[in-house]
């Protein structure tokens, strides 16, 4: 990924997690990142392959922070605990405004399969995650 891609990214993230996705405009996104319309349109073909490409980006990072929280607990309760706390300390800072996925699929879910299609890749990847642990699930 270019530098200025991830900086679009970097910044859209900020505003959709604060405003959501439908509100911004590419006008108010390429003014946000800094950028022209025409350098959106260089890495974007339209408004919903940037949140398509953010979406992604969440899930690997929150998947990752998920096993480095996790790595070192030896016991499944140990491993939920740290993820409880993960949530936690998520939830309750300043710039929490809700879950990125469930938002994307609240206000596109019935207009675009591509994105209900990654938030239901989310989902069964966090749904997952929990059963190599929890023995219950």
């Amino acid at each position: 990924m270019k530098p200025k891609q991830a900086e679009i990214i970097r910044q859209s993230m900020s505003l959709f997690n604060k405003e959501g996705y439908q509100s911004p405009s590419i006008d108010r996104i390429s003014e946000n990142a800094g950028i022209s319309k025409m350098t959106f349109y260089r890495y974007y073909a339209d408004k919903e392959a940037l949140i398509l490409d953010i979406l992604q980006q969440k899930e690997s990072e929150f998947m990752q922070a998920l096993q480095e929280i996790t790595a070192d607990k030896p016991s499944g309760r140990e491993k939920l605990f740290a993820v409880f706390e993960y949530y936690n300390n998520w939830f309750t800072c300043e710039d929490f405004h809700g879950c990125m996925f469930t938002r994307a699929l609240f206000e596109y879910g019935t207009s675009s399969s591509a994105i209900r299609a990654t938030c239901s890749r989310f989902k069964s990847r966090l749904y997952q995650f929990f059963r190599e642990f929890l023995p219950c699930c």
